[in-house]
């Protein structure tokens, strides 16, 4: 009874996981690079630099890869990406911008922070990508996060905004 439960559960997330797909133009690997991560307003402290990752979607709806931010101390680990489909439609369906395709969901990453010396970082967020008519293989995204990198900051909100190439 226990391993039917257990089964039941393990096929029920897979069905909800590769329940809807998403826009065409996000079905690929995908680069981005996001410059500048911008921290809110109010904040004491600004965290700035480059960040790039390398993403592969491993069900339509699941998205997993490797993440470094390239900053006064570089942070590198793995990320992951969870998209939701019907905030992508809603979107396609109520605003003006027609042609493209939206992709939007949350996104999470633990990695290695060198500063003074190793630590563990994290950083969890929502993401928003636009890809315009016509373009086949870029988009535009938008990341919100919040950043817990040990020897640089801890507890940082930041938006980092760039191109995103897919494969």
């Amino acid at each position: 009874m226990k391993l039917l439960i257990i089964t039941a559960l393990f096929v029920a997330l897979v069905a909800t996981c590769v329940a809807q797909a998403p826009p065409s133009a996000f079905e690929s690997t995908s680069i981005s690079f996001n410059l500048t991560p911008i921290t809110l307003p109010g904040q004491q402290q600004t965290l700035s630099g480059a960040e790039t990752d390398a993403l592969v979607h491993f069900t339509p709806n699941n998205i997993f890869g490797e993440t470094t931010l390239i900053s006064t101390s570089p942070f590198v680990g793995g990320r992951y990406e969870r998209v939701f489909p019907s905030i992508a439609n809603w979107l396609q369906n109520h605003t003006s911008l027609t042609g493209g395709n939206f992709q939007a969901g949350i996104t999470m990453s633990l990695g290695v922070v060198k500063a003074d010396k190793t630590h563990w970082g994290e950083r969890a967020g929502i993401f928003l990508k636009y890809a315009p008519s016509g373009a086949s293989n870029f988009n535009i995204g938008i990341d919100a996060e919040w950043n817990n990198l040990p020897g640089i900051a801890h507890h940082i909100p930041s938006i980092a905004v760039g191109p995103n190439f897919r494969f």
